[in-house]
């Protein structure tokens, strides 16, 4: 077996390990720009509807919560009217002689009235009035 040797190369031509050795440039900065935002882009969108995701999931747990507070206040009226002859706990009926506030019974019938005699009653807790989805004056 006889040993080949490599084909002549022409005066003035380079062979292909040399012509790619002389061509090997560098990415150019508008090259690698565009693959930093495309790799931002490719990792900002699954974070973004991943918080979007966790942000609904609290909206709804604040539902339920103020949801539940609602149905306990409703309970303590039903748990009140049982307890004295199905009568709601209405301010001017439990005030007759104006001891607590000396104005006209329509006036007495308010929401907060109704709501501190079922507290002062012990029908709930004062905590039931206050829910986790309202947002904090201070």
């Amino acid at each position: 077996m006889a040993h080949l040797s490599p084909p002549a190369i022409p005066y003035g031509r380079a062979s292909l390990a040399e012509t790619a050795k002389k061509h090997h440039r560098a990415f150019t900065l508008r090259e690698l720009l565009v693959t930093i935002v495309v790799i931002a882009f490719l990792v900002g969108v699954p974070i973004t509807l991943f918080v979007m995701q966790h942000a609904k999931g609290r909206h709804h747990s604040r539902q339920y919560n103020c949801a539940a507070c609602v149905s306990g206040i409703h309970q303590g009226m039903v748990l009140f009217a049982d307890a004295n002859k199905d009568q709601y706990p209405l301010p001017s009926l439990l005030d007759t002689a104006n001891a607590t506030i000396n104005a006209p019974a329509s006036s007495k019938d308010t929401t907060a009235n109704i709501i501190s005699t079922l507290i002062y009653a012990n029908f709930f807790g004062p905590e039931i009035c206050v829910c986790m989805g309202e947002k904090s004056s201070s």
